[in-house]
């Protein structure tokens, strides 16, 4: 026993048991500094409060449809106290007769730092780096949704469409540099 519980403790990754009623039983060390809580806070705690509340809703839909087949399930979400966001991935136990063999185990994996390099690719890719504005990427993109949208419910989209006259004389006569800073003052 003592042998499994510091394998499971030297796990780079978080380690819980959840009981069959989604209790907190274990959380390894470092399911522990990824929830910012202590093994002791951890134990008793429903899986759902562990949880992000603005992701809350769909975790439990999740948890809770895939909750009776034995195969391992994936999501990733945030952790409520320490806002990480998480890959967890789970599996439910064989019914035992052994109370400590029952409910379910769920790994952890640290992925906010991937979610946020996702995101500044995301951004880099819909926003002008000088205006800081969606960019003709995201308009079209945005764009064709609302026009999708108005088909689908059956309404009329109008489009404003505003053009800055001369502002090529402007980059030719004054620069580059005296355009762009014409720009940021015109957000």
């Amino acid at each position: 026993e003592n042998y499994l519980r510091a394998l499971v403790g030297a796990a780079p990754v978080g380690i819980a048991q959840f009981d069959e009623h989604g209790r907190c039983c274990y959380l390894n060390a470092v399911g522990c500094t990824l929830a910012a809580c202590g093994e002791e806070a951890a134990r008793g705690r429903y899986f759902l409060d562990f949880v992000h509340p603005d992701d809350r809703d769909y975790v439990e839909f999740v948890w809770q449809t895939n909750g009776p087949d034995q195969q391992v399930n994936s999501l990733e979400f945030r952790l409520q106290d320490s806002g990480a966001w998480v890959s967890a991935r789970w599996t439910k136990l064989m019914e035992s007769a052994e109370p400590l063999l029952s409910g379910s185990i769920v790994v952890l994996a640290d992925v906010t730092e991937q979610r946020h390099k996702d995101e500044r690719i995301w951004t880099q890719a819909h926003y002008d780096a000088l205006t800081a504005l969606p960019n003709r990427n995201l308009f079209w993109e945005r764009l064709d949704q609302v026009l999708r949208r108005a088909k689908r419910d059956n309404q009329q989209v109008a489009l404003l469409w505003i053009d800055l006259d001369g502002f090529k004389a402007i980059n030719d006569r004054l620069g580059h540099t005296a355009g762009d800073e014409l720009l940021r003052q015109d957000r």
